[in-house]
C-alpha cells in the first residue's frame, strides 16, 4: 500500500497574528470542545458559517452574529465568545493545497 499525502495536517505558522489578549488553549474559560453537539448544533454552525463573512476582521461584527444565531437555535448566549474567538482563528488560517506535489498557501 503507498503512502498518501496528508491532507488533513495543520500547518502552524509563526507569522499568524494572534487577535490581541487572545491567550492559549489551556487559559480560555470554555472550550470549543465542550460545545454541545448534535443535530441542533450542526446546523447552528452551517447557519453560522453560511452567513459569515470571511473578510470580516471586526471581532465585534462577528460577536454580533454568532449571538444571533445562537439566541435564534436557543443556545446559552455564554457560548458567543467562544464562537466568536473560534471564527477569528478560523479566518486567520492559511489554506493549504498541493499543486504538483508542492505546498501551495493561500493568505499569505
Amino acid at each position: 500500500m503507498t503512502d498518501l499525502p496528508d491532507y488533513d495536517r495543520i500547518i502552524t505558522s509563526p507569522s499568524l497574528p494572534r487577535e490581541a489578549g487572545e491567550g492559549s488553549e489551556e487559559t480560555m474559560s470554555v472550550d470549543i470542545n465542550a460545545f454541545p453537539g448534535g443535530t441542533k448544533a450542526g446546523i447552528l454552525f452551517h447557519d453560522i458559517l453560511e452567513h459569515f463573512d470571511f473578510t470580516e476582521t471586526k471581532t465585534d461584527v462577528i460577536r454580533k452574529l454568532v449571538s444571533t444565531k445562537l439566541q435564534a437555535y436557543g443556545f446559552d448566549g455564554q457560548w458567543a465568545e467562544t464562537l466568536t474567538r473560534t471564527l477569528c482563528k478560523l479566518i486567520r488560517l492559511p489554506l493549504v493545497m498541493l499543486r504538483n506535489q508542492e505546498s501551495v498557501i493561500y493568505g499569505h
